[in-house]
C-alpha cells in the first residue's frame, strides 16, 4: 500500500499543459543547398566579401540553427562547376560535398573550412569548370533524396548562383525536363540569385522555367535578398510544430457539436534535458527503476499496488481501477454553459497559461463554418463564451472563458494572429485568496501627480517576441562552443538589462521631484534598519509535543523538515532519510500506524 502521491496517479496525464509537448507526427525536412562555384563567384581580391563564402555562411548558420530547432532534419550541400567529380552518378563537374545527413559538430567544421578558403586553394583543391549541366545538378539532388532512408516530410533544393542564363538549347530543355521530375517527386526548388553591382540578374532569362514547370502555378517570386537575410539570421530557439495538442468535441446544445483542434499559441521553453553517460566509454545510459518488497525483497508490478489514504485516523484502500474511477468527470470536451460581456473578464482571474482552439473539419464536416458563425456573432457583440472543459479522460472539469479574435494580417498580406478562440482558465472559489494588508497611507494629489509624470516619461514599446531570455542563449552558445572547438563563445547582447543611463536621461529630474516628495531628506535606501521594539525572533522550531499525538491527527504534513528531525530526537525515534515522507513513513512505523 502507499498513500504517496496518491493523487497523483497517472500524473503524467494531469500535468499543466504548458509543461507538455503537443502531439507531433514523425516528420522529418530534408534541404540540399545547391552552390555555384564557377569563377565570377569569388572576388579578385580575396580579402573581399564574396557570392561563395556568403553561401557557405548561409550553409553553416542553417546547420546551427537546425542542430537547436529541429535537429531531426537532413541537410546536404552539392557543388556544381567544379573541375572534380564525385557522385554517385557520375555527372561531370558535379561534386557532392555533403551527404543528406543530421547536423552535427563535424559538419558545421567542414563548411567553415569553405568559409575561409581563397580562390586559389578552391581552384587547387576542387578546380573550376562551367562545362556543367544544370539538369546534372538537379538529377544529382533527386537521386540524394532517393536514397535517404529516412521518411520526410518536405523536400528542398535552394539553388545558389550569379549567372541568369548558364544554358541555351538542348541543355535549357534537359534542365526544365529534370526540373518537372522534382516537382512530380515532390522536391521544391528555391533560387537564391546572387547579383553583382554591375549586372542584373535576369530570372526570365532561364531559371522562371525551371522553378514554375506548370505555367497555372506560376506566381510572384520571394525577394531573393530577404531571403538570403533569412537564411543568414541565427536564431537559438525550438521550432515548434504547429500542430494540435489534441482534437476534442464542443458542444454547443442538444445535438448540435463541432471538432475543434487544440493548440499552445505560447509555452515556455525550457532548456533540453541532459543525458547521461557512463564515464568509461561516453555510451548513453538508460536508466530502469523496478519497485522491491522491503520484507522479502521480491520485485513489485504496478497490479501488485494498493493505494491508501488517511482520514480521520483511519487508512482507506483503493485500488488503481477506482481511483481512475473517481478521477473520472465525462468524456473530454468543451461544452457551453453561456455568454458574458467581455469587460466582465478581469485580469486578476489569470488561472494558467491560456490556450487556443481552432475548428478541426476532417473529424466533423462542417464545424469551420460554424466555428466561424459563432466568432463572428461573439465578436461583433463583444462577449466571450463561458464553457465547462474536461481536457483529457483523466482531468479534473474547470471552468473556461472563450475570447474571440479575429484574423490580423500584416502589410504584406501575411497572417501574424490566427481568428480562432482563446481558451482563458477560471478560477473556482476555492482558488480565491484573501489578504489583510491592513490600512495603508494614501497618496498625496501631488505625488500622483509627479507619479504619472515620471510613468509618461519611461513609457516604452514592449513586445515580448522582441526579447530572448538570456538563459538558454547563454546556455546555447556555451554548448556551441564547446562543440566547435572554440576558444570563446559568439557574445550575447542582454536586452532585458535595463539601460540605466537612457532611463535617468528619459526620467530627468522627475524621479528626484517624487523622491523628495515621498521619503524624508535624512532616507538612505540602501541602509538596513535595526528593530527597536526589543523583541526577539522566535524560534521556528516548535517546542516538545507528542509526536504519536501529531501522526494520528495527521498534523506532520505541515511541519518542516528541520521541525521534524528535532521532535524525532526528542522522542527518541531513530531519524531515517532526508526527506520529509521518509521522515514521516518512519514515525507511522515506529508507532505502527
Amino acid at each position: 500500500m502507499d498513500s504517496r502521491g496518491f493523487w497523483n496517479e497517472s500524473s503524467d496525464e494531469n500535468e499543466d499543459d504548458e509543461n507538455q509537448e503537443p502531439f507531433q507526427y514523425a516528420s522529418k525536412d530534408g534541404v540540399i543547398f545547391l552552390v555555384d562555384c564557377s569563377e565570377t563567384m569569388f572576388p579578385k581580391n580575396d580579402n573581399d566579401e564574396n557570392h561563395f563564402k556568403t553561401c557557405m555562411k548561409a550553409v553553416q548558420i542553417t546547420l546551427q540553427n537546425k542542430i537547436i530547432q529541429r535537429e531531426t532534419d537532413l541537410v546536404g550541400v552539392v557543388l556544381f562547376g567544379t573541375d572534380k567529380t564525385e557522385n554517385a552518378v557520375d555527372f561531370k563537374h558535379i561534386y557532392v560535398y555533403q551527404k543528406l545527413g543530421r547536423p552535427n559538430a563535424e559538419r558545421i567544421l567542414k563548411i567553415e573550412e569553405l568559409i575561409g578558403i581563397s580562390w586559389k586553394n578552391f581552384n587547387n583543391n576542387f578546380g573550376s569548370n562551367s562545362d556543367y549541366q544544370i539538369g546534372d545538378a538537379l538529377w544529382a539532388c533527386s537521386d540524394l533524396f532517393s536514397k535517404c532512408e529516412e521518411k520526410l516530410g518536405s523536400k528542398r533544393v535552394i539553388l545558389f548562383t550569379n549567372n541568369d542564363k548558364p544554358h541555351e538549347g538542348k541543355a535549357a530543355n534537359d534542365a526544365k525536363i529534370r526540373a518537372e521530375d522534382l516537382h512530380k517527386n515532390g522536391i521544391s526548388l528555391e533560387l537564391i540569385n546572387l547579383p553583382t553591382p554591375d549586372q542584373s540578374f535576369d530570372v526570365d532569362e532561364f531559371y522562371k522555367d525551371l522553378l514554375f514547370p506548370d505555367e497555372d502555378e506560376m506566381t510572384e517570386l520571394p525577394c531573393p535578398s530577404a531571403r538570403l537575410e533569412e537564411l543568414l539570421i541565427r536564431v537559438r530557439s525550438k521550432d515548434h510544430k504547429k500542430r494540435p495538442m489534441r482534437r476534442i468535441i464542443f458542444s454547443l446544445g442538444k445535438g448540435v457539436e463541432m471538432a475543434v483542434g487544440v493548440y499552445l499559441l505560447i509555452s515556455q521553453c525550457r532548456k533540453p534535458y541532459s543525458t547521461k553517460l557512463y564515464k568509461k566509454n561516453n555510451e548513453e545510459l538508460k536508466i530502469k527503476r523496478k519497485t522491491y518488497l522491503t520484507e522479502t525483497g521480491k520485485v513489485l508490478f504496478p497490479q501488485d499496488f494498493k493505494y491508501s489514504l488517511n482520514y480521520g485516523g483511519k487508512k482507506i484502500i483503493f485500488d488503481k481501477e477506482e481511483i481512475a474511477g473517481i478521477k473520472s468527470f465525462g468524456t473530454a470536451g468543451l461544452t457551453l454553459m453561456g455568454f458574458k460581456p467581455r469587460s466582465k473578464l478581469k485580469t486578476y482571474q489569470h488561472v494558467k497559461p491560456a490556450q487556443f482552439i481552432y475548428p478541426d473539419e476532417k473529424t466533423i464536416a462542417g464545424s469551420t463554418c460554424l466555428f466561424t458563425a459563432l466568432l463572428d456573432r461573439c465578436l461583433h457583440r463583444d462577449v466571450v463564451v463561458i464553457c465547462k472543459y474536461i481536457q483529457s479522460k483523466s482531468s479534473p472539469p474547470c471552468f473556461v472563458a472563450l475570447v474571440p479574435q479575429k484574423e490580423i494580417l500584416n502589410e504584406q498580406k501575411v497572417q501574424t494572429s490566427p481568428s480562432g478562440f482563446h481558451v482563458i482558465f477560471l478560477p473556482f472559489a476555492d482558488d480565491f485568496r484573501k489578504i489583510d494588508l491592513g490600512v495603508t497611507q494614501k497618496a498625496l494629489p501631488e505625488q500622483k501627480e509627479k507619479a504619472q509624470e515620471l510613468i509618461k516619461n519611461l513609457k516604452f514599446t514592449f513586445s515580448p517576441d522582441k526579447f530572448e531570455n538570456p538563459d538558454i542563449q547563454e546556455h546555447w552558445r556555451n554548448i556551441e562552443a564547446l562543440a566547435l572547438e572554440r576558444t570563446e563563445r559568439e557574445e550575447f547582447v542582454d536586452y532585458a538589462i535595463p539601460d540605466k543611463e537612457q532611463m535617468a536621461q528619459r526620467a530627468g529630474t522627475f524621479a528626484e521631484q517624487l523622491k523628495a516628495l515621498i521619503y524624508p531628506k535624512d532616507y538612505k535606501p540602501n541602509l538596513k534598519r535595526k528593530r527597536t521594539d526589543g523583541h526577539e525572533i522566535k524560534n521556528k522550531v516548535p517546542c516538545l509535543e507528542n509526536l504519536k499525538t501529531l501522526a494520528e491527527n495527521d498534523k506532520l504534513k505541515g511541519m518542516k523538515v528541520a521541525a521534524l528531525k528535532q521532535l524525532m530526537k526528542e522522542n527518541d525515534v531513530k531519524v531515517i532519510g532526508t526527506k520529509k515522507q521518509e521522515l514521516i513513513d518512519a514515525i507511522h512505523k515506529h508507532y505502527q500506524l
